[in-house]
């Protein structure tokens, strides 16, 4: 079995923003407040910025999960023993770092996450975003493979073929 071509993601500033999103989304969602109460708001920021970080490291795990992944297990040549590993470590094991890394944040604001909404609310939003963020990772995949297979095959199509005489027969280079 060939081993698979190495996939480099190079996403930093997609995992930046991505992260802020999710941030900002966790924070406001099930929220009533206006966008000027919330901007108004101190506390908005400190949990924005709690939730910014646990969703950067989460993204990151996620990202450096995937890479491993793909250097041992190829989508194409081991699709279903690929699909159960990337559900059981790339969808499973990050909810539950989420969960941890959130309940240390809920622990620093002295709380105990089991007595907030999280688990009701935010932690299935949490879970939606991880499997929307392995589709993309997942899509990601395929279009640099399709991208590395094609301009292979385009610099093989692209060499010129040089004949050279040795004595009475051409010989192509």
């Amino acid at each position: 079995m060939e081993t698979p071509p190495r996939t480099v993601y190079n996403d930093l500033y997609f995992r930046l923003i991505i992260s802020l999103l999710a941030a900002h989304f966790i924070v406001v969602f099930g929220e009533k407040p206006s966008w000027a109460e919330l901007l108004l708001n101190p506390n908005y920021y400190i949990s924005v910025a709690g939730s910014f970080i646990i969703a950067f490291i989460v993204v990151t795990f996620v990202r450096w999960l995937t890479s491993r992944l793909d250097r041992k297990y190829d989508w194409i040549q081991q699709p279903i023993q690929r699909a159960g590993l990337q559900i059981l470590l790339v969808l499973v094991v990050p909810s539950i770092a989420a969960f941890f890394l959130a309940t240390l944040y809920f622990i620093t604001l002295g709380v105990n996450i089991l007595e907030t909404v999280y688990l009701r609310f935010d932690f299935p939003v949490v879970v939606l975003l991880l499997i929307v963020l392995n589709a993309y990772y997942i899509s990601y995949y395929f279009y640099l493979r399709t991208k590395t297979t094609t301009t292979t095959a385009d610099e093989y199509r692209q060499k010129e073929i040089f004949m050279v005489s040795l004595g009475s027969k051409n010989i192509p280079l």
